[in-house]
């Protein structure tokens, strides 16, 4: 006959304290980034764009601080939960609403880029390209003829500098700023009496 297994610990488990600390790390340093930094956390500006054909807005997208609100678009190669299909030559889903599916009209760029990773994995803000092409159109929530954010890089030429511009100074010095030349004048330093 077999014996059951105990349910109770045999004997109670030991630690044992070594007399003097280890010298040698247990396990060696990795070399390579647990994660991939990412400079667009620290973004202060994002592009937002004409949801569709309808919006008639001149121009059409343009660089805004992350801090303004706009609508959200969502899009994705595959289907995710609330989305609807475009369909044509889109072959895309997209939705405007979050997860509780209620429509997102007014969201920074961060909150905009949130609601659409909770939907996870491939989800992402909609291009100005996907919108201008009415890929996005079927995403409900009337936000067609307005400007919502999305997911294209700020163009090189529109990048706001991280640097000061060099102001001159406008203070007045004690010290003469013209050095003397080694060349001779040509002009006259005063009238002839």
């Amino acid at each position: 006959a077999s014996a059951e297994p105990s349910v109770a610990a045999s004997s109670p488990p030991t630690v044992v304290s070594s007399a003097s600390p280890s010298v040698e790390a247990s396990l060696a340093p990795s070399v390579l980034a647990s994660s991939v930094p990412s400079l667009e956390e620290t973004a202060t500006h994002a592009v937002a764009a004409c949801a569709s054909v309808q919006c008639t807005t001149v121009p059409s997208s343009g660089v805004f601080p992350v801090s303004d609100s706009f609508g959200v678009r969502c899009c994705s190669e595959s289907e995710f939960l609330g989305s609807v299909y475009t369909g044509g030559s889109c072959d895309l889903w997209s939705s405007s609403e979050n997860l509780s599916g209620q429509c997102v009209t007014s969201a920074t760029y961060y909150e905009a880029k949130a609601v659409c990773a909770l939907y996870g994995s491939g989800v992402r803000l909609c291009t100005s390209e996907e919108n201008s092409n009415n890929c996005s159109k079927a995403a409900r929530c009337k936000l067609n003829g307005v400007f919502v954010w999305t997911s294209d890089p700020i163009p090189p030429s529109e990048a706001p500098s991280s640097y000061p511009s060099a102001e001159p100074s406008v203070a007045i010095s004690d010290e003469p700023s013209v050095a003397a030349s080694a060349e001779p004048s040509v002009v006259a330093s005063a009238a002839p009496s």
